[in-house]
């Protein structure tokens, strides 16, 4: 019996046909609850074995947060005709952060392997993925909306008492959310209190998937200069939240606490005096030593002596570096008070010395070409003014 050509052609070329990947795209829930995680599962599967790693691009979109599982994709295998496929699975876990219909934009894929010794390469665009996030009807009046099972405080102060004018304090405060996330809460330590100055270091928020539920955490740290002596109230805060286990709203309470701050032994306006007096002082020994070294005192005094002396001090920042920066501040005359630039510019380079002294923090390594960029915007305004002709009088 003979075969028609058409089947014989298709039994030699049978084993050069290229298969085809198989690519499929679910998710775990159609509809969920806010806060809530849900999983968008994207399964490849190809005949042989991949010649480069399947690289998963992120997924976006809208009031859309993605969380790490702790692995970023994981091996697979699938018996497809009776053969073995083996393919790999990527799981997103994302969290719907407010209500209404989500669609998310999926990532094309490269995919390359290997095919009867053949090297193939794929795109393949991935169709988007649509799921519904609702709120119970116990959330809707809640601002800000916290969603979680339960949610705890820790608040630590780090204090030397008795307090007097010119010390400082910090105030921590650290909140942990089972079955959330911790971009729900908000800022907590904005206002400060009376008499004080506050020093906020970036909250650092962390979220993390353990046993398969989401777990969220906000710490915020302050230090606060104190500045006058008397009652020193923090205010005790309280954050509410909705537990969709119970189906309650639930409050949690951060204390707050009182000091009375005494005279110190230096407060400011001593030190303002001692200043004073140590100018004067300054001043006689230079009146002193005038008849030696009058060219090399007035240079010190001078704008570019000053200038010169902050420069060097911007390496290693202490108090001396905030006196030097004022007094060369004020060689430049009520001009430099007008020009809002100008006094923006020298305030932002003044609160990172302060930082550095008050905060521990290091002082960026831009600090002296900031002093620099000033000073130059300095002379243009003085030159601008100088050149500017006067109104006649009438």
């Amino acid at each position: 019996m003979k075969l028609p050509k058409c089947f014989l052609l298709l039994a030699l070329c049978s084993p050069y046909l290229v298969a085809e990947p198989k690519v499929s795209v679910s998710v775990q829930q159609s509809e969920l609850r806010v806060g809530s995680i849900n999983t968008i599962s994207v399964k490849v599967l190809i005949p042989t074995w991949f010649t480069k790693p399947v690289y998963f691009d992120e997924v976006d979109a809208v009031n859309l947060l993605t969380v790490s599982s702790g692995r970023s994709s994981y091996p697979t295998s699938e018996t497809v005709d009776g053969e073995t496929w083996s393919g790999v699975v990527k799981d997103y876990l994302v969290v719907p952060m407010a209500e209404g219909a989500y669609t998310v934009t999926m990532p094309t894929l490269s995919l390359q392997y290997s095919d009867n010794g053949v090297a193939q390469t794929h795109e393949v665009a991935l169709e988007p993925v649509q799921f519904q996030a609702t709120l119970p009807d116990g959330a809707r009046n809640l601002k800000p909306l916290i969603l979680a099972s339960n949610v705890t405080v820790d608040q630590q102060w780090s204090v030397s008492e008795p307090l007097h004018v010119g010390d400082s304090l910090e105030r921590r405060i650290t909140i942990k959310l089972d079955k959330s996330s911790a971009l729900f809460v908000p800022p907590l330590l904005q206002n400060a209190p009376q008499g004080t100055s506050a020093y906020d270091a970036n909250p650092v928020v962390d979220d993390t998937v353990v046993d398969g539920e989401l777990q969220g955490q906000r710490q915020e740290r302050v230090r606060y200069l104190i500045q006058e002596e008397g009652p020193l109230h923090f205010e005790t805060l309280r954050l509410q939240y909705y537990d969709p286990d119970a189906d309650e709203l639930k409050t949690v309470t951060i204390e707050g606490r009182d000091w009375t701050v005494e005279a110190g032994p230096l407060p400011p306006t001593r030190l303002i005096l001692l200043a004073l007096i140590a100018i004067a002082c300054f001043a006689m020994l230079a009146l002193g030593v005038w008849y030696l070294k009058p060219t090399v005192q007035r240079f010190k005094q001078s704008e570019y002596g000053l200038y010169r002396s902050l420069k060097q001090q911007l390496q290693q920042a202490n108090t001396e570096t905030i006196v030097t920066f004022q007094r060369w501040w004020e060689t430049w005359g009520a001009q430099a008070q007008t020009d809002t630039q100008l006094f923006q510019a020298k305030n932002a380079l003044l609160l990172g010395i302060e930082k550095h002294l008050y905060l521990n923090e290091t002082i960026s390594k831009d600090a002296v070409q900031q002093l620099i960029e000033l000073r130059r915007t300095l002379k243009q305004h003085h030159a601008h003014q100088r050149n500017t002709l006067q109104p006649l009088n009438p």
